[in-house]
């Protein structure tokens, strides 16, 4: 037994036109943690328009202000003829670059590039379904109660999938970029009968992975035909996120710092090139919006070192009603990889690091017409490049805009209580809207490759329990480092997360025996056979010397045999039904 993932390519069928591409919302809530997530990746960004990433401590008995009110994914790069391709996820639907589904791609032989029916959701399994699914298939080698958020998982082939999410279309039957799941018996299907199920990862070095108490998944893809003028020379790009949330047993306020992973959500993107064309010079990035939900707003400040991007706050809570976290952010868990040789993959592998960061602001709040809101896709690649939207490189000091100091490609990286360091803090910046974004390349992508990277979003909000500033920020900054953890061999344990014993399903109740009659009995001409409701998978008849007299793959629920033309004597009539058989004797007169 061991993990099986796969990351290849679609058959044809399934694939439709004109479906429907609105956003689905997920929401999630629990432990210390409440957030939103859509269909087509958009985080953080309710069906409403409002930010949506929150603490929620039980006891503590107020409401905590959004503290990002949007993230996404920001792709820019060049194909061999220097045409510039770019995809981000913006808050405006008019402009945003993705939309929901699994691509189909001339890669792959598609005649027109398009998108699976049925994949416009968010996916999502807790840890309770998958202990209840393991125990289930473990007492006698089968499911006798299938977990329906298991067989829906958009596994490669899963033979459910079709009745458990309500559609016609069927998933691909070669190897396919689908969802990542535990292959029990190692057949490359995913088929939860045979005990397969879901996981939070397709990148473990254990032999096996750990559970999150609740993670989910969706597919979006850049095909979208809507998308305005930030997305330009679409190129197939398709990307499946997973997302996982640990409860770790810490449900108060009080003690819930004990646990960075108590209130922090981690992060699976899985980029997949889906054209013909490569391409060369492609950046990843992640872009933040921290509008203030209530309260002044906040400041921008960046690790390097850390690969994380983080909004703090210089002031209390604004209201008794309205608390907001003190401490959020942007931290890269795992970096991408890329090769020495680019487009073609065949020489050294090395990482490439989440490293520039670039300040972003609204359209109303630039200093400078150089700092703009990108506006164009040249723009786009310049800020995901970790230059400014005029190309001018950010440099040491100040604003990062036309100064004299060295440029550089991570702005405000000083620590922020530091009065001479390099910090909005420290340059008495007026706390207000911030936008982040933090970016990784260039990376050599060719036709079909697929790259990974694994993110998380923690919180604090350590300024109500007696800590001063320097104390908040040192924490905060060691809670992310720990994150990195996540994906070896003895979490959640190492960050402090005991996971929660969970109480065990009811045992099952012995399998009842159909009550399978045969009627008349002895007969002359016809029997009729009766499971009294009971599914029978099949009917077989033997005579005494074992040959074959009668057999039915497919019988309704009350059979009726002809025996007139048999031989005066004992037979019997063997019933399949729930992996079980069973046998009753038939006298023929």
């Amino acid at each position: 037994m061991r993990p099986f993932f796969l990351l290849c390519f679609c058959s044809c069928f399934g694939f439709l036109f004109g479906q429907d591409f609105t956003p689905k919302y997920e929401y999630f809530h629990g432990n210390n943690l409440r957030f939103s997530v859509s269909s087509d990746g958009r985080l953080f960004h309710d069906a409403e328009g409002g930010g949506d990433l929150r603490l929620s401590y039980k006891e503590d008995g107020r409401t905590y202000a959004s503290s990002l009110h949007f993230a996404g994914l920001w792709l820019g790069g060049l194909d061999p003829s220097g045409n510039l391709h770019t995809s981000v996820h913006l808050e405006d639907d008019e402009n945003n670059g993705f939309q929901p589904g699994i691509v189909f791609s001339h890669l792959e032989g598609a005649p027109v590039d398009s998108v699976l029916e049925g994949t416009n959701s968010v996916w999502r399994v807790t840890r309770a379904e998958i202990l209840k699914h393991q125990r289930d298939y473990a007492d006698n080698g089968r499911i006798d109660d299938p977990q329906p958020a298991i067989y829906a998982w958009p596994g490669a082939r899963n033979p459910h999938y079709g009745a458990y999410n309500n559609t016609t279309a069927e998933l691909p039957t070669e190897v396919s970029g689908l969802a990542p799941y535990w292959d029990h018996d190692a057949d490359g299907i995913y088929n939860p009968d045979e005990g397969d199920h879901p996981v939070a990862s397709n990148r473990f070095d254990c032999w096996r992975p750990t559970i999150p108490d609740v993670f989910f998944w969706l597919s979006f893809n850049n095909l979208n035909d809507n998308s305005g003028s930030l997305n330009t020379n679409k190129h197939p790009i398709q990307v499946n996120l997973t997302g996982a949330v640990y409860y770790c047993g810490k449900r108060s306020f009080s003690n819930a710092e004990h646990s960075a992973m108590s209130h922090a959500l981690l992060l699976e993107y899985n980029v997949q090139n889906k054209g013909f064309v490569p391409l060369d010079s492609l950046y990843f990035g992640m872009f933040m919006d921290a509008a203030p939900d209530c309260g002044a707003g906040r400041h921008l400040g960046t690790k390097p070192d850390q690969e994380l991007l983080y909004f703090y706050n210089t002031e209390g809570a604004s209201t008794a009603d309205c608390r907001f976290t003190d401490l959020v952010g942007c931290k890269v868990l795992h970096p991408p990889w890329d090769s020495g040789q680019g487009t073609t993959g065949n020489d050294t592998i090395f990482t490439v690091r989440f490293k520039k960061m670039a300040q972003l602001f609204p359209s109303d709040e630039t200093p400078v017409n150089g700092q703009r809101f990108p506006g164009q896709p040249l723009e786009v690649y310049r800020y995901l490049n970790a230059d400014w939207a005029d190309g001018t490189s950010i440099s040491y000091g100040g604003s990062g805009y036309g100064g004299s100091g060295a440029p550089t490609e991570s702005i405000f990286s000083g620590f922020p209580t530091d009065k001479f360091g390099w910090s909005e803090a420290a340059l008495g910046h007026t706390p207000g809207r911030r936008m982040g974004l933090m970016s990784a390349g260039p990376i050599g992508s060719y036709s079909g490759r697929v790259h990974f990277f694994q993110v998380a979003f923690p919180l604090s909000r350590w300024s109500y329990e007696g800590y001063n500033q320097d104390e908040r920020l040192n924490l905060f900054f060691a809670d992310a480092q720990h994150l990195t953890y996540w994906g070896d061999c003895y979490p959640p344990v190492d960050q402090g997360c005991v996971q929660e014993d969970l109480t065990p399903p009811e045992p099952e109740a012995p399998p009842v025996e159909p009550a399978l009659f045969l009627w008349p009995n002895p007969t002359r001409s016809i029997v009729t056979l009766n499971a009294k409701g009971i599914p029978i998978y099949w009917y077989r008849i033997y005579n005494t010397k074992g040959q074959l007299m009668y057999a039915n793959d497919a019988p309704d629920e009350v059979e009726q045999v002809p025996v007139s033309g048999w031989q005066t004597g004992v037979y019997f009539v063997q019933a399949g039904w729930g992996g079980e058989v069973v046998t009753r004797k038939l006298l023929v007169r």
